[in-house]
Parts: structure tokens; C-alpha cells; sequence
């Protein structure tokens, strides 16, 4: 699975730096991803939003990149911010999906990592934190 992952995202990445995307904004965000992580696994624990963000901050760049591409540059900032929400949320909603796969086979979960699980459940602090609406 890994190889096909890995061919797929190389083909994107090839495909968008052809089109003038900076792509190597995206890759600085995922080595401080990697960089979190590790933290984590060496003891420190991380704070949520900042786990959420880079999502965030990755998202929002696709959908500036739209604004640039599709030649509605006035349309950057509305789809900045909304980009940026939609990537903290599908981060939230990953950690919460794999939330108890994650702490089965010992992997990285941003919610377990911000302390915000304790014997495998959501406290209920972190439950009304993620309240979203």
C-alpha cells in the first residue's frame, strides 16, 4: 500500500510544481508534522491546535492556489480562511476516526498527544473543546 501512496503522491507533487504551485511550502509543513511527532516520542506533550493547524495551513494553500489558477485572485483571502478551517476539521475528524486504532497498535494520534485522552476515551474537557457548533 506504502508503494502506491507513495507513487500517487509523487505524482501529484510533480504535477502541481509543474503548474507553478509552491509546492515546497506543503513539504516545510509536513516536516513540521514529522517534527511534532517525534516531540511527542520523545516525551513532550503537544498542543492540539498546533497539531490542527498545519492542516489547516496546508488546505488553505490549496484553496489560495485555486483563487491563482482559475484567475479570481479577490477570492484568496475568503478561500485562505476557508480552507484552513476545513483542514483543522478533517484533522480533528482523522484523529477521532483512528482514535482507537491508533492506541491499539501503539501509533501517533494528535488527541492522545495533546493529552487529551485518558484510558483510551476522550475526557469529557476534550470533548467540549472539540465542540465545534
Amino acid at each position: 500500500m506504502k508503494a502506491i501512496v507513495d507513487r500517487g503522491y509523487g505524482k501529484a507533487h510533480r504535477m502541481l510544481s509543474d503548474m507553478d504551485f509552491r509546492i515546497h511550502l506543503l513539504d516545510t509543513l509536513n516536516k513540521e508534522q514529522e517534527a511534532l511527532e517525534k516531540d511527542y516520542w520523545q516525551g513532550r506533550t503537544l498542543s492540539f491546535g498546533d497539531l490542527t493547524n498545519l492542516s489547516g495551513k496546508g488546505l488553505g494553500l490549496v484553496f489560495t492556489f485555486t483563487a491563482r489558477v482559475s484567475g479570481m485572485i479577490e477570492n484568496t483571502a475568503c478561500l485562505q480562511r476557508l480552507g484552513r478551517a476545513i483542514g483543522q476539521i478533517v484533522y480533528t475528524i482523522d484523529c477521532l476516526e483512528d482514535l482507537e486504532t491508533d492506541l491499539a497498535k501503539g501509533r501517533f494520534n494528535g488527541l492522545q498527544a495533546a493529552g487529551m485522552v485518558e484510558d483510551g476515551r476522550l475526557t469529557a474537557e476534550s470533548l467540549s473543546a472539540l465542540n465545534y457548533f
